[in-house]
Parts: C-alpha cells; structure tokens; sequence
C-alpha cells in the first residue's frame, strides 16, 4: 500500500491529478486506510498507468472513463473495448501523418532556404523543387540521409 505522495512520483503524475482522476471516475475508487487517506494498492497503480497510457495515445478523459466502466464490467465487454481502442488507433494514426507532413514541409523549406544561402537564390525555386524532387511527395531518400542529428533516431 502506498500514499498519494508514493503513488504521484512513482507515476509522475501529480497528486492533484490523481485525485481529479478519481473523483471524476477515470479510474476506479481507491482503497483507503483507517484515517479515510487514500492507499494505493498495485491493482489501482496498474488503473493509473492505464489511464495514463490512454492519454498519451490521445484519449479524451470521457473516453478513458468509459474505457474503464467497460473494463470493470469485465468479458462482457470486450467488444466495445476493442471498439473504443480502434477509434483511438484511428485518432493517432491522423495526428501522425499530420506531423510527418508538417515535417517534411519543414524540411523542404529548409533545402530552399539552403539552396538559397549557397548564392543561387535568383534561381527559379519552383524549377528548382521540380528539379530536386519535391513535388508534393516526401523524398524519403533526403530525409533518410538529411536528418538533425541531436533528433535522428537509429535506423
């Protein structure tokens, strides 16, 4: 068993939160000592880091509550579980492919503004886009090769 202090820097979730959690029942109710003070057991730690992985992938609070009540009611709900989890894939699928669009837009301009710094800025930068590849489609070559290295991650 452990207090809302243990629990809040085991999680890195603030005790505030926990309790705002709890209250508004996007995890179950937590067990409580002899003095009414909460005291985590490991089954509700294991309800946080659910809820804490939910809201990473994207999840609205509403959604990891129902999530939860369908969990708590056990097999009979699976289905609806797995329906809840295939919206949140969809949801997260869209927000990457609209970050990996934002980024290869950054780094276009970056080889235009490169491309530019070298001296041949009175160029034509739409002949030059055409002529180096970028024509709405990411050149996947470029950005393997052309990635910051303080952000590149192993291949």
């Amino acid at each position: 068993m452990a207090s809302i202090r243990d629990v809040s820097k085991r999680t890195g979730i603030s005790a505030h939160t926990l309790r705002y959690w709890e209250d508004k029942q996007v995890i179950p109710p937590v067990p409580r000592n002899y003095a009414g003070e909460r005291d985590y057991d490991e089954v509700s730690v294991k309800w946080i880091a659910i809820a804490q992985t939910l809201k990473n992938c994207g999840f609205p609070l509403d959604d990891i509550r129902q999530f939860v009540a369908l969990a708590r009611r056990g097999d009979e709900a699976i289905a609806e579980r797995k329906a809840l989890l295939e919206e949140a894939r969809c949801r997260l699928e869209q927000r990457i492919a609209e970050a990996t669009a934002g980024l290869e837009q950054i780094l276009a301009t970056d080889r235009i503004i490169s491309f530019g710094v070298q001296g041949t800025g009175d160029e034509d930068y739409q002949g030059w886009l055409a002529g180096y590849g970028f024509d709405g489609e990411p050149d996947l070559e470029y950005l393997k090769t052309h990635r910051r290295s303080d952000c590149a991650a192993e291949d």
